[in-house]
């Protein structure tokens, strides 16, 4: 096999390995939307409930989110039941009202980071009520202030950069290959995505630009700062020790630690509002 197939079969790999982390981290997440399938009175429903809400101003709604259940049947209604997280009260009934083919309620805007925990009862024309998602279940969700897209955008793409490189470069030290370059590459879109843009976006959701270590216990952050310090010490050390040799279980190691954190869970043990002390708690 000649060198430049070589290299862009590893590519490929490298790709399909970046975005299998990608989905796992997505599907994973404390803030991807549940959803299912229900059967209402004969009517098979699909349903999402949503685990994340940006405080745009709605024109109708405000900041308030709302649940939205699509059931066409006029004699099928709901009951929606909040309370917020870590508050000892009782939950808030909510009956929903329709908006043609869906019953739909609203949950109170909140502070940013503020939960609310809340499930759906749908209630048959005989009576009998089916619960969203199920059983004792409830789902948490978190407000947030919007995330400007001139800096998530770019947010996004250089860690995945990041990670496409960080594979790229554990397949050349495996490959025989020279793995200087995408090292380097490595480290530069993981400052910009993580270091730099990172805090831009968790100050413009939470208010805070950094609430990980020494400050927090954020679990994202704390990772992000694990992962660059490793890779500090990679490139330093593949650049100053000129054997590759010499520096490649610098290298494994930093690639070890950046895989890690994209398959923790993203936002796991991220910002949430004390509703008694009326700051942003942090860590699980």
């Amino acid at each position: 096999m000649n060198k430049i197939l070589k290299a862009i079969l590893l590519w490929v790999l490298a790709l399909v390995l970046t975005l299998t982390a990608l989905v796992y981290q997505r599907l994973t997440g404390p803030t991807y939307p549940v959803s299912g399938e229900a059967t209402v009175a004969g009517e098979l429903i699909e349903y999402e409930l949503l685990r994340s809400h940006a405080r745009n101003v709605d024109p109708d709604y405000g900041m308030d989110h709302v649940v939205r259940i699509p059931i066409s049947n006029p004699d099928i209604n709901g009951t929606m039941f909040w309370k917020r997280l870590g508050i000892d009260e009782p939950f808030t009934e909510v009956s929903m009202t329709r908006d043609g083919d869906e019953l739909i309620a609203r949950l109170p805007a909140q502070p940013p980071a503020g939960k609310l925990v809340y499930h759906v009862d749908l209630i048959e024309p005989d009576g009998s009520q089916i619960g969203l998602p199920g059983g004792d279940e409830t789902i948490t969700l978190r407000f947030k202030d919007p995330e400007p897209l001139g800096i998530l955008i770019p947010h996004i793409i250089c860690m995945f950069l990041a990670l496409l490189f960080g594979v790229r470069t554990l397949l050349s030290v495996f490959s025989g290959e020279s793995f200087k370059f995408t090292s380097w590459g490595t480290l530069i879109f993981l400052i910009i995505g993580g270091v730099v843009l990172g805090p831009l976006l968790q100050k413009a959701a939470f208010g805070d630009y950094w609430t990980g270590w020494p400050f927090g216990a954020d679990v994202t952050d704390n990772k992000l700062a694990l992962a660059f310090v490793a890779w500090i010490v990679a490139v330093w050390r593949l650049n100053v020790v000129e054997n590759q040799r010499k520096a490649r279980i610098f290298v494994i190691v930093a690639c070890l630690v950046l895989f890690s954190v994209f398959l923790i869970p993203h936002s796991l043990g991220g910002s949430t509002f004390n509703y008694d002390t009326g700051a942003v708690d942090t860590g699980l």
